[in-house]
């Protein structure tokens, strides 16, 4: 096909066979021509086309002509990569009458080539069609036989660390639409981690497995229609397939059972530290390779496998693929443990249209999964989910899960719902609710939800190291590590993000029996706005607090029918404290800390830039009326406190302060730099 003038258009470093030049040809020759009868040796050519930069270096070799043989002798090719030698002949040819390929049939041939190395890159400047592969082999290969009939004695094919052996027979040269091969791979070793190394022009994943298969294949038929069986060894691995591929039918069919006997893909991919030693067999039948002529089942059953810690047995996968919609099954179990999940997709070349399905958990024990008792569990899950989407960007997707009786830690887990509602068809109106027992979430503007999570869980641990360090002396702070800043492209813009959010905390009672802490527990419903970009944040809260306690009875916190407002404006990476800006006002009507009771606290703090003002009040056991004003101000690693009011009544008697009351915090903890009350001639300090 590369010598018809119709081939397309190949890169300039593909060899032109229609329009190439030759520069500095260096030749070197003997010639007897007799009628019917030319012997030629040359002793040494060379030359360079520079449109492919492609040099011989040293050609040599005999070459007969005659009425009755063709032969190559004593050949040699070296060009600047490769080196080939080669020894070939073909009897009761008669190359004067001209030459029909269906004439050879019948006509003795002899093939010896050796390539001490041949270079991949080199050879695919030659033939495009092999552009995928990369690298350099040893090739050595003996054939002899009828021109139609040729037998493959031997052909040893070596590369990185991978060595093939093949031999068979190759029926049809004389009619290349009716090629025929009957060939064996045996005494084979290949190296998957050597695979996308030889193979760059092809989807591969990086196998990671660097110890050599055994390797064995048979392939009977056409190049385009065949029958094959093929078998990997590994130390302790098996893994075999064997059916037919059709090339040829419109579309291609394809009919192949395989078995795989504990196999631990964690050898060849990355799993992220997951162990999977799998064992199974099972069958794939159909026809087409794209979405629009698709027609295919997948069986596979899985049994005596093992993932992280969870023994599979019993355990069946489905599919089927119709055009674009597939149908899948999958069931899998594990002595108590069952998953199924079964559910429909239809997709395109580019896209995800449409999902839907059923989950369900039967006894699943999260400490198996995670190789941590800590998780120890017994959940019971069942739920619908319905969707489409290429990415979590643009995902839409609704899912309703029911817990049933369930337990995790030791702690009783009640049966209740969850429902997920996510719609992104609009950018700029995006929106996100989630309801269940514990708490109602809803969100809606524009947002992306990977990024603006990413970014919220930075800017909070970021304001939280910050102020933690900066009481920090300058020898600790060097030591520390800084958090990663969130980096993009340049030529890429940060992610806008201007969302409302509302959230109504139900039932805390459940996730605190979880983390197997402290007790708590709260009820309350908060609204408010993030806005702005990756590294430049604005935020706000307001809401009412219905009951908020943690602790116990005996010591403890509890805070009763209150309201929270909090803006903090300007959250950046850089000079955060400096550049800070936000507000809070705290209002509680009534509640307890341990025994003792509150009343009327309220609390209100201003921050500007290294600056704040603080004014707050509270009862306490109806007796002791509190209150104080003040400043705080952020200092070279201190923070100083600075009260120029405070008021402690009691009954009718008034303690209040003649100077600034000053702390500072810092390393050395809370240090009182000046403390007085009076009241008359009483003072305390």
């Amino acid at each position: 096909s590369l010598l018809a003038p119709d081939h397309w258009n190949m890169p300039s470093s593909y060899f032109e066979y229609h329009d190439f030049s030759v520069n500095d040809l260096n030749i070197k020759l003997s010639a007897t021509i007799k009628e019917k009868n030319i012997r030629t040796r040359i002793n040494h050519l060379s030359c360079y086309s520079p449109q492919s930069q492609f040099e011989l270096t040293h050609f040599k070799g005999d070459i007969s002509l005659s009425d009755k043989e063709i032969s190559v002798k004593n050949t040699i090719i070296q060009t600047g990569k490769s080196y080939l030698e080669i020894d070939a002949s073909i009897s009761k040819i008669n190359i004067f009458e001209g030459i029909q390929l269906e004439d050879l049939e019948h006509d003795s041939t002899r093939l010896q080539f050796r390539a001490k190395n041949i270079d991949l890159s080199e050879l695919k400047s030659f033939i495009p069609q092999i552009n995928f592969l990369n690298g350099s082999a040893f090739v050595n290969l003996t054939a002899n036989g009828e021109f139609g009939n040729l037998t493959i004695n031997h052909l040893n094919l070596k590369t990185l660390r991978n060595t093939l052996n093949v031999s068979g027979n190759i029926s049809n040269l004389h009619k290349p639409d009716q090629l025929y091969l009957n060939v064996i791979i045996g005494d084979s070793k290949i190296v998957p981690a050597d695979v996308p190394k030889l193979l760059p022009g092809l989807p591969l994943p990086p196998f990671k497995e660097d110890e050599a298969l055994e390797f064995t294949t048979t392939f009977i038929g056409k190049p385009v229609n065949f029958r094959t069986r093929t078998t990997l060894h590994g130390i302790k691995s098996r893994a075999e397939i064997t059916g037919r591929l059709n090339l040829e039918s419109a579309p291609p069919s394809y009919d192949f059972s395989f078995v795989t006997s504990r196999v631990n893909l964690s050898d060849y991919f990355d799993l992220g530290g997951i162990r999977a030693l799998i064992s199974t067999n099972g069958t794939i039948t159909g026809s087409g390779f794209s979405f629009d002529d698709l027609s295919t089942k997948l069986d596979m059953s899985i049994d005596s496998s093992d993932i992280q810690n969870i023994h599979l047995n019993n355990s069946k996968i489905t599919a089927n693929a119709s055009q674009h919609v597939i149908d899948a099954l999958v069931s899998l179990n594990s002595d108590r443990m069952k998953a199924l999940f079964n559910g429909q997709a239809e997709v395109s070349e580019a896209s995800l249209k449409a999902m839907s399905g059923n989950i369900e958990f039967t006894s699943l024990d999260l400490s198996t999964i995670l190789d941590d008792s800590l998780y120890k569990s017994d959940l019971n899950i069942q739920g619908t989910f319905s969707g489409s989407g290429q990415s979590l960007s643009n995902l839409d997707a609704e899912l309703d899960l029911s817990l049933f009786p369930s337990s995790f830690r030791g702690h009783t887990l009640n049966s209740g719902n969850i429902v997920l509602s996510l719609d992104q068809r609009d950018s700029n109106a995006k929106s996100l609710t989630i309801q269940s027992p514990i708490s109602d979430v809803t969100i809606g503007g524009i947002f992306d939800l990977s990024s603006t999570i990413k970014t919220l869980i930075h800017q909070t641990d970021n304001l939280i190291r910050v102020t933690e360090q900066h009481a920090t002396p300058e020898s600790s702070l060097s030591a520390r590590i800084s958090p990663v800043r969130i980096q993009r492209k340049k030529d890429l813009p940060q992610q806008k993000i201007d969302l409302n959010y509302k959230l109504k905390i139900k039932d805390l009672d459940p996730v605190a029996s979880v983390l197997d802490g402290t007790p708590f527990n709260a009820q309350a419903e908060i609204t408010g706005q993030l806005k702005g970009t990756e590294n430049k944040l604005s935020f706000s809260c307001d809401g009412t607090i219905d009951e908020f306690f943690i602790g116990t009875s005996r010591g403890g916190a509890l805070f009763k029918s209150g309201s929270l407002s909090l803006r903090l404006d300007s959250l950046s990476d850089t000079e955060t404290l400096e550049h800070l800006i936000g507000n809070v006002k705290l209002s509680i009507d009534s509640g307890l800390l341990n025994t003792r009771t509150l009343h009327s606290i309220t609390l209100e703090l201003d921050y500007k830039k290294m600056n704040s003002k603080v004014r707050g009040h509270y009862l306490l056991d109806s007796l002791y009326n509190i209150s104080a004003t003040g400043n705080i101000s952020v200092q070279p690693h201190t923070y100083a406190f600075d009260f120029d009011s405070l008021n402690v009544t009691c009954a009718d008697r008034t303690w209040l302060n003649d100077q600034d009351i000053q702390l500072r915090l810092n390393t050395e903890g809370l240090r009182f730099m000046r403390g007085l009350l009076r009241r008359s001639d009483e003072s305390v300090s």
